[in-house]
């Protein structure tokens, strides 16, 4: 599985909707020009209580290990308790002088308030660790380091620097940092985790590296876990059950994360139709009885969400009211209910793990079907021939459309043609109007069925 980016519309088990996740800050890897930033930032932070020359010998000082040079500037009044001084003396690897600075007062923990440090991989325990340099590491231990310590950031990804070494895939100062006893289980303050971000990044290599010691059930303060967030993808979660077995409630349906997804959208529509569609629940009680005993253990799992909750409330607050426009609520509520009493209702009448439907076993097959569905005026088949997500765009063109124009649109094609072009699990084709133009038709393949996701 190649990395990338989190979709934006991921759904783990216990939320409805995913995590909006900050874009990718560069790393300050250790080299030529991450030592000329922390020069700049030396020249620009307080170094010393003294003069420019005075703070040009003693970043010379430092950079040559000059130890007896440095104690005559302390001897002499000049403060070395600078935390850039500190994080360039490690970034150095001098050794003797980050042990001469510790004594003298300099604080190993003194990035996590200081503003001239952008994030954990500015700090000394970071650089230490990225260099490798055991006897340095040893020595910030002794005066007190805090390897799991937080820095307050605007990110929720990398504010300690486990966390950010997870982030960056650099997952050899990670072990490095474990092995000096960074805790793989320790929650920032958002709650999140190092394997929850390796999840939300996500990568095999991070993930596989985290998952073995980790937790995969420690809880964020949005309620949810790395193994819930897995669940929006089959792949990553088979790495995580891997490393932890999960419990029957955890596990992922027959149909894998896509089936679950599926049954949160079920449940948020039946919800939205109950509230809004006189007489649907009643109506429709015994199907739904016997769509959910089959997968009761997942959606028992997802109404307890306090995410699911929470839309409940939403749902509740959304009846509408007396000063909205008159037709343009009849038309939503027409909208709604054809969805229920034709979508939703098709749902309740699935049976899980049943064969895939062979008219939409290929591409070509769903284009076929979807073709005969408009000449035949037939708008329920031809709207169960898409995704949900184009449900939701065409629609309303298809349920608005008169009998002969939903045949025109169907005589307009002249030819469909795959271009063999596939991105994982959508195909595309090409299509060929009468009129002398074309387009392009994007196919999703979901449990062994091909529905058009995008034209």
């Amino acid at each position: 599985m190649r990395e990338r980016p989190v979709r934006a519309n991921a759904e783990p088990l216990n939320t409805l909707w995913g995590a909006v996740i900050p874009p990718r800050e560069a790393a300050c890897r250790p080299s030529l020009v991450c030592t000329l930033l922390t020069v700049l930032l030396l020249l620009a932070s307080p170094i010393v209580r003294g003069d420019a020359a005075t703070d040009a010998k003693v970043m010379r000082a430092v950079r040559g290990g000059d130890i007896q040079g440095l104690e005559s500037l302390i001897d002499q009044g000049v403060d070395v308790r600078s935390p850039s001084l500190l994080k360039f003396a490690v970034d150095s690897e001098q050794t003797g002088v980050v042990q001469l600075l510790l004594r003298h007062g300099s604080d190993p923990n003194g990035w996590i308030t200081d503003r001239y440090t952008m994030n954990p991989t500015d700090s000394p325990i970071y650089i230490a660790a990225k260099r490798g340099n055991r006897d340095i590491l040893e020595q910030l231990k002794e005066h007190g380091v805090k390897v799991d310590a937080e820095r307050p950031t605007d990110s929720t990804l990398i504010s300690t620097p486990l966390l950010c070494a997870v982030y960056y895939g650099d997952l050899d100062t990670a072990q490095r940092l474990i092995d000096f006893g960074a805790d793989v289980n320790h929650p920032n303050q958002r709650g999140n985790t190092a394997l929850l971000q390796a999840v939300l990044v996500p990568s095999d290599r991070q993930i596989k590296f985290v998952a073995h010691g980790a937790n995969p059930d420690v809880a964020n303060d949005q309620s949810n876990t790395a193994r819930a967030y897995a669940r929006s993808s089959s792949e990553v979660s088979a790495l995580i059950d891997a490393a932890k077995p999960p419990t029957t409630a955890q596990r992922l349906p027959p149909g894998g994360a896509e089936e679950l997804l599926n049954i949160q959208m079920v449940l948020t529509t039946k919800r939205l139709c109950d509230a809004h569609i006189v007489g649907f629940q009643q109506e429709t009680a015994a199907a739904y009885r016997r769509w959910r005993e089959p997968r009761a253990v997942w959606v028992d799992a997802i109404e307890r969400s306090p995410q699911f909750q929470a839309m409940l409330e939403q749902i509740k607050s959304q009846e509408p009211s007396a000063a909205a426009a008159v037709p343009a609520q009849q038309q939503r509520h027409g909208e709604l209910e054809s969805t229920c009493r034709g979508e939703l209702v098709d749902e309740y009448e699935k049976v899980p793990g049943a064969a895939p439907d062979l008219g939409l076993a290929t591409p070509e097959k769903t284009w076929k079907r979807y073709l005969e569905a408009l000449r035949t005026r037939d708008r329920r088949s031809a709207i169960g021939c898409l995704t949900s997500t184009a449900r939701d765009k065409f629609r309303p063109i298809l349920e608005q459309s008169t009998p002969q124009q939903l045949r025109a649109l169907a005589d307009a094609v002249r030819s469909f043609a795959l271009t063999g072009a596939k991105f994982g699990n959508i195909a595309e084709a090409a299509v060929s109007m009468n009129s002398g133009f074309g387009g392009i038709v994007y196919f999703e393949n979901v449990n062994g069925e091909w529905r058009i996701s995008e034209m």
